[in-house]
């Protein structure tokens, strides 16, 4: 965005100068550098998929190219904000982003799809229907503590029509139940909401935690860390589930080196009596929950999450396969529980070798059926990324 609005000024500067044509000549230039990156990349690509034979390798190369494509995208989204880029290159354009809007029509309304999916599909339907200004209930109190919709409500400056999405209009009462918002209409605080309030984390105690982790990433001060994680719990109790997730996020969104070091600080933390297995637990069910939406950017999720893991599967009452069996239960049908197993025990099988892992392995698998519940494959056998285990195993 920041790009954007730089380009747009030079535009603008160039305009205003001698040359009457400059900013049509910039816009031009700017459009044929994008489209010779968009060829580059589908060139690299081609390359790329002849040339790479391991599947970690493609699938990298697959997320590398992704990102890049996504962010030209948005930034030639950018652009036509600024009116830098204001026609069609080819007439038939047009009609084919009026077939596009027909196809997430009819994609909004197929309950074959995800509900997630069909939501976010609603959601950008919904914000071209007001010009891509996003109408929701943050977008109102965002700028403001006092006046928030709630109190606008009540002092009738604003009605529900007013907030809420088009597509609800005349059954507005039924949206607000379905979605969860009546206390912001006027309705009392439900009492499962208490039980909210322990998974909400104050941003100034989230801010910490990661300012924790990056300070044992680069000390490794087991006993400095240890400290400073009890402080947290003087500013939010119940707070250790969360920090839990912050490693996982702060390892998601890092460099694979740091799965390591953040999954010695966990083990460390559980053997000094700081985390217990509930908090761990709870914090990797939030991550699995989201699991199919985060393999969309990170093909190699289930590699990841098992150096994550493994480790604390191999300490005193540590994490248990039946816990992963029911945690990644949602996952079975699209054969990412099997393959995240897979990797789990792969992982394991390195860090702490075979004679460790049937040691481990052969008193939580009793039944030759246990590998068939991670997996969804034809007459009820094995999912093939098990079938190797099993065979060790047996």
């Amino acid at each position: 965005m920041v790009y954007r609005r730089v380009q747009s000024v030079t535009s603008d500067a160039g305009a205003a100068g001698e040359d009457g044509d400059a900013k049509p000549a910039f816009a031009s230039s700017l459009q044929s550098s994008l489209q010779s990156s968009l060829q580059k990349e589908d060139g690299d690509k081609t390359k790329t998929e002849r040339g790479v034979r391991d599947e970690r390798e493609r699938q990298l190369a697959a997320q590398r190219a992704k990102r890049s494509m996504l962010g030209n995208i948005r930034f030639i989204g950018e652009l036509y904000k600024t009116d830098l880029i204001q026609k069609f290159d080819d007439k038939k354009r047009q009609q084919l982003m009026k077939i596009v809007i027909l196809r997430l029509v009819e994609l909004s309304e197929d309950k074959t799809m995800p509900s997630r999916s069909r939501f976010l599909v609603k959601d950008l339907l919904e914000m071209r229907d007001h010009l891509w200004e996003p109408q929701s209930l943050h977008a109102i109190d965002a700028d403001s503590d006092d006046m928030t919709v709630a109190r606008m409500i009540a002092d009738e400056e604003i009605s529900a029509s007013a907030v809420l999405p088009r597509g609800c209009r005349g059954k507005e009462a039924e949206f607000i139940e379905s979605h969860g918002l009546v206390v912001y209409f006027g309705g009392e605080r439900d009492d499962d909401e208490d039980e909210d309030d322990q998974d909400y984390l104050d941003p100034k105690v989230e801010s910490k935690m990661r300012s924790t982790i990056e300070e044992y990433v680069s000390i490794k001060d087991i006993d400095e860390v240890t400290l400073c994680v009890k402080e947290l719990y003087e500013e939010q109790e119940q707070c250790w589930h969360h920090f839990v997730r912050v490693c996982a996020v702060y390892c998601i969104d890092g460099d694979r080196a740091s799965f390591r070091v953040v999954a010695e600080l966990l083990v460390a933390l559980c053997e000094r009596g700081v985390l217990a297995t509930d908090d761990i637990q709870s914090a990797i069910e939030v991550i699995l929950n989201d699991y199919e939406d985060l393999r969309v950017d990170i093909p190699l999720i289930a590699d990841s999450m098992a150096e994550l893991l493994a480790p604390l599967f191999n300490i005193e009452n540590g994490l248990t396969l039946t816990w992963l069996k029911e945690a990644s239960s949602h996952l079975v049908a699209s054969g990412e529980a099997a393959k995240l197993l897979s990797a789990l025990l792969k992982q394991f099988d390195v860090l702490f070798g075979r004679d460790r892992l049937l040691q481990w392995l052969q008193p939580q698998v009793q039944t030759p059926d246990w590998w068939k519940a991670f997996g969804n494959s034809p007459a009820g056998a094995t999912h093939d990324a098990l079938q190797p285990w099993e065979q060790i195993l047996a």
